[in-house]
């Protein structure tokens, strides 16, 4: 299954197929290198859990949530595109919500996925980078309050990079429970999450991509606090020309 293809059409080659090719004929090839490299992966594996399964100071429920509880990032219907450099890295919040990169959820989850690859964690972070200028101004009803207001505003980070059943990462936030444009945690975690990824991979480059949507995020969010309107949403303001300084 060498395409992932989604609802409305789109098809992305899987990660894969950058070693295996594109034909859909890897398995064969894909088993053999499973029965060859067998004993090396035991090895890797079993080296790399070790010092946290042998530290007696580590509670035993600690030890099998570290390593057992990860198998989501897989499992979650998760797809890697073999787009250049990295790609793109997505997984469902669940099997029942079928979302891509919930935002609010991977906030807690992202920790695992920068400490252990950390390059999949900042591809996500520069979709979203991208994501928060994307405007999506066609309207959605929304259930909780039946409100109708636009599916994405710019300058906001999305719910969600979109759903497997439409167009992920060129049609973001299928959330359509809540209008997230008056959430206030999105863009503060998205700030959080780029400072974290930073500082855990000094990637200058890193940041240097992510500091423009970074302060669109936060002017975005200063508009709620306008002096003398508590409460009500300000203008716009003017965007700042300046750049991160790199220690």
């Amino acid at each position: 299954m060498p395409v992932a293809r989604f609802g409305l059409g789109t098809g992305w080659n899987r990660r894969y197929t950058r070693f295996y090719g594109h034909d859909g004929r890897a398995a064969p090839a894909l088993a053999r290198d499973a029965v060859l490299r067998l004993e090396d992966w035991e090895r890797t594996i079993e080296a790399w859990q070790e010092p946290v399964l042998s530290d007696p100071r580590l509670p035993d429920g600690y030890k099998s949530l570290l390593f057992n509880e990860t198998y989501y990032l897989v499992d979650g219907g998760t797809v890697w595109t073999a787009e250049p450099g990295i790609g793109h890295f997505a997984y469902l919040e669940s099997h029942e919500y079928l979302m891509y990169n919930t935002y609010d959820v991977h906030f807690s989850a992202s920790f695992a996925l920068a400490m252990n690859w950390p390059e999949l964690e900042l591809s996500v972070q520069r979709d979203f980078a991208r994501a928060l200028g994307v405007e999506h101004p066609e309207t959605v009803t929304y259930l909780f309050s039946g409100r109708r207001a636009p599916r994405k505003v710019a300058g906001v980070v999305p719910h969600d990079l979109g759903s497997p059943s439409e167009d992920p990462w060129r049609l973001v936030n299928a959330y359509d429970a809540q209008d997230v444009s008056r959430w206030k945690d999105l863009n503060p975690k998205f700030v959080l999450q780029a400072y974290r990824d930073w500082a855990l991979t000094g990637d200058g480059a890193f940041l240097a991509d992510l500091w423009p949507a970074a302060e669109k995020a936060v002017d975005y969010m200063l508009r709620f606090d306008p002096p003398g309107r508590p409460g009500r949403l300000a203008p716009p303001l003017q965007h700042r020309e300046t750049s991160p300084r790199l220690p």
